[in-house]
C-alpha cells in the first residue's frame, strides 16, 4: 500500500495462562459462571470473567480439571523465597492471588504427604519433587 502504514500488535500470554484455561475445561461450576457472566454481569457478584480468566474477588480463580492447584501449592511450598514454611504459611500465600473451592483443605494434605516423605528420606539427600 503506497504511503500507508501497517502497525502490528502482539499480545504475550504467559504459559501458565493455558494451564489456568485448560483447569477451567470440566470444571461445571465455572463453567456456569463464566455463562452467566456473559448473558448478565451483576450474577455472581464476587466473581469477574475477563480475558478468559475467571477472578474471585480480585484472585485468580483455579479450576478442578488437571493438576495446576497440587501444582501451585507443591511450588509454593517448595519455594527458595520462605519455603517449607508450613501448611499455614503457604495457604496465606495462594489465598493472596488464587482461589479454588476447599483450598485450605487441599493444601492442609498437600502439606503434610510432602512432610512426611521428606522425614522419610535420609538426611543430606535432596529431592526436587515430592
Amino acid at each position: 500500500m503506497e504511503g500507508g502504514r501497517f502497525t502490528a500488535i502482539t499480545q504475550i500470554t504467559p504459559s501458565w495462562y493455558d494451564k489456568i484455561y485448560a483447569s477451567y475445561k470440566d470444571d461445571v461450576m465455572l463453567q456456569d459462571i463464566m455463562r452467566s457472566k456473559l448473558v448478565d454481569v451483576a450474577q455472581s457478584p464476587s466473581f469477574t470473567y475477563v480475558e478468559r480468566v475467571v477472578k474471585y474477588k480480585g484472585r485468580v480463580v483455579i479450576g478442578s480439571a488437571g493438576l495446576l492447584r497440587e501444582e501451585l501449592i507443591k511450588s509454593t511450598h517448595d519455594s527458595y523465597i520462605g519455603g517449607h514454611a508450613g501448611i499455614q504459611n503457604t495457604y496465606r500465600r495462594l489465598k493472596a492471588h488464587f482461589y479454588w473451592p476447599s483450598m485450605k483443605k487441599l493444601v492442609q494434605e498437600i502439606v503434610s504427604i510432602v512432610t512426611f516423605v521428606n522425614k522419610l528420606r535420609p538426611k543430606g539427600s535432596f529431592i526436587l519433587d515430592c
